[in-house]
């Protein structure tokens, strides 16, 4: 969280060896690899990504803890803006995830960049949107006035499902980022 330009990790269809991500910094993991086959091609290879072992998922979750309050110190509208920097892929860029998709999952094209454009667009709408749902709303009713506030939760981890990752991901982690969690 130190430099202001959230790093935005760039794939085209040529990765073999996916590392982890944490920290700001590529860890190989010394969980087990995962290997990835096409499971409309069972011969072709997509790629394998590193597992991380119970002490480097620990690791990565006190690093996303330790950042939380800058995050959240952020405000809905810086937040959003790295976000939507994060998120702002050309159409080259899209093409590009749009294939690896294609190879991961065995889905045909048209409907992996359907879920990708979904995916931004989901991300986009939620950073449209904090502004509003995540502002403090005050109530006056017979007992006084009170303020409703929605503060982040702090580390928020998802478990996704392989057959629509980024859609599912994207209705999970975009809101939870926008909203101060890490």
């Amino acid at each position: 969280m130190n430099d202001p330009d959230w790093p935005v990790r760039k794939m085209d269809d040529s990765f073999e060896r996916v590392p982890l991500y944490f920290g700001g910094a590529d860890h190989e993991g010394t969980g087990p690899l995962c290997v990835r086959e096409n499971p409309a091609r069972f011969a072709e290879r997509v790629g394998s990504v590193a597992t991380a072992s119970p002490g480097e998922t620990a690791q990565a979750v006190t690093i996303a803890a330790e950042a939380a309050s800058q995050w959240r110190d952020l405000g809905v509208s810086a937040r959003g803006e790295m976000m939507a920097k994060a998120w702002d892929f050309s159409d080259s860029e899209r093409d590009a995830l749009s294939l690896v998709l294609t190879r991961e999952l065995g889905k045909a094209r048209a409907d992996t960049r359907g879920e990708l454009d979904y995916g931004i667009a989901y991300v986009e709408y939620s950073i449209a949107q904090a502004p509003t749902t995540l502002a403090e709303h005050p109530v006056t009713d017979a007992d006084g006035r009170f303020v409703f506030r929605n503060l982040p939760y702090g580390v928020v981890a998802a478990i996704i499902p392989w057959n629509a990752p980024l859609n599912i991901s994207s209705t999970i982690v975009g809101p939870a980022l926008v909203a101060g969690n890490t």
